[in-house]
């Protein structure tokens, strides 16, 4: 068994460190995937679309019931066989884009949930104000009740974002070099895993101190905004 060594964690950091762009890339597109359909995915829920709630249902479901890892696997080498025998070929596509959907997908689910229980929190008389001033369905969605919704909603966001963010190290399972691939590589042409290992959690600890940071300022600034309670 070799030795630890502590000089490497601070080598390794610098070869890892230039990774985090990948990681933030798929971290940024995988939650504008998830916020599209997070709110789609909520407000069809909220309105109990007919077959739509239901179908939504049963997806998020099994989103939430099964392992990231599995997900991505199905999508990654399953989405492109089946669409293959329908005559759609995705096998020019950047892997990149399958963990984007995987990850937009699992965390749509998390925003979804979340934002539906913001909106059933809402009193349902603000509906009965909002259609005796005239207001549309969804005028009144979005002027009086989203607002409102957000002060449940808004405190909860963060923590999907930090776990969305750790999904993304996972993305490795299927070959895309980000800073866990990195930390893999670095460390086992050296045969000092621990190392490398730590040195990636160190990264990824500070990312979460920030992220944690900036969202707990635009939480308030979105509270204050619209009449939460700040703490």
């Amino acid at each position: 068994m070799r030795t630890f060594q502590a000089e490497l964690v601070w080598k390794y950091l610098r070869l890892i460190i230039a990774y985090i762009p990948v990681t933030m890339k798929i971290l940024v597109y995988s939650l504008l995937v998830a916020m599209i359909i997070g709110i789609l995915a909520a407000v069809v829920r909220f309105k109990k679309i007919p077959v739509l709630s239901q179908i939504i249902r049963v997806l998020i479901s099994y989103v939430r019931g099964t392992p990231v890892v599995t997900q991505l696997f199905i999508i990654y080498f399953g989405l492109p066989q089946i669409l293959k025998n329908v005559g759609i070929d995705l096998t020019g596509i950047p892997g990149l884009w399958f963990v984007v959907i995987t990850y937009g997908l699992n965390t749509g689910a998390a925003i979804s949930e979340n934002l539906r229980a913001a909106l059933a929190s809402v009193d349902k008389g603000q509906w009965e104000a909002s259609h005796a001033i005239g207001l549309s369905g969804f005028q009144a969605l979005r002027y009086i009740i989203m607002p409102q919704a957000m002060v449940v909603a808004v405190p909860n966001f963060s923590n999907i974002v930090v776990a969305a963010l750790k999904n993304t190290s996972l993305a490795f399972a299927v070959g895309i070099v980000e800073m866990m691939t990195r930390a893999k590589l670095v460390s086992s042409s050296q045969h000092h895993l621990i190392e490398g290992y730590l040195a990636v959690a160190i990264i990824y600890y500070i990312l979460y101190l920030i992220l944690s940071f900036v969202f707990k300022h635009i939480e308030k600034a979105i509270l204050r905004s619209i009449g939460g309670n700040v703490k």
